[in-house]
């Protein structure tokens, strides 16, 4: 696995977060995520469509680790943490009971449309690829997890993608997605381990025709 993770990730465009699909929904991502992957927990998610990729973890040490965010967390939550790894948005077709919210997205109500969502798909992509960097520059600033340098992140991410989604933003539109992070305790036999996701972007799809 860890041989072809740098591919899987090059290639990952969003992991799909549903209870399930139907139809019309697993025909809107065959066809527009024809030339690349999308990731999901469920292999018969999305049968038969060649784009779909079931979700591993890159190491048996990562996995063991997502085994228990899991069942401390959610299963939301491991869709963070697989977004993280994969450096890929989330598409929701479902509304998870734990969303993690550091901040809303919010667009004008005529400009959530099948055009808009895949090109804001894109940036939300570009928007973790780019933060990736920043979010590191934090953490080496800082040199420890706490709550300073958390609210740093939030509101940066914010400012960030804020700036990206220009076209359709509006402080007083609808909710088509939000932004999470997942703060992960882990208790040691000698220390005490804290990891944090970097900002995660997940978008509700416009309305399918």
């Amino acid at each position: 696995m860890i041989a072809s993770y740098p591919s899987l990730v090059k290639n990952m465009r969003a992991i799909i977060y549903a209870e399930k699909i139907d139809d019309e929904q697993a025909k809107f991502v065959s066809k527009y995520h024809r030339n690349r992957s999308v990731g999901v927990l469920d292999k018969n998610l999305l049968k038969n469509k060649k784009c779909a990729i079931t979700l591993t973890p890159p190491t048996h040490d990562i996995g063991t680790f997502i085994e228990k965010i899991r069942k401390r967390v959610g299963i939301f939550a491991v869709h963070v943490a697989y977004a993280s790894l994969y450096l890929a948005p989330i598409i929701l077709f479902a509304k998870p009971k734990r969303t993690l919210e550091i901040f809303k997205i919010c667009a004008k109500e005529d400009s959530w449309n099948i055009a808009n969502f895949l090109r804001h798909l894109r940036i939300a992509e570009y928007f973790m690829i780019d933060f990736c960097q920043k979010f590191i520059d934090i953490i080496a600033e800082y040199g420890t997890y706490n709550a300073e340098m958390l609210t740093k992140i939030n509101n940066q991410a914010k400012v960030d993608l804020k700036r990206r989604f220009w076209r359709v933003w509006s402080d007083n539109g609808h909710v088509v997605g939000f932004c999470s992070t997942l703060l992960v305790s882990e208790l040691g036999r000698s220390k005490k381990c804290i990891t944090c996701t970097f900002p995660v972007v997940s978008l509700y799809p416009p309305p399918l025709p």
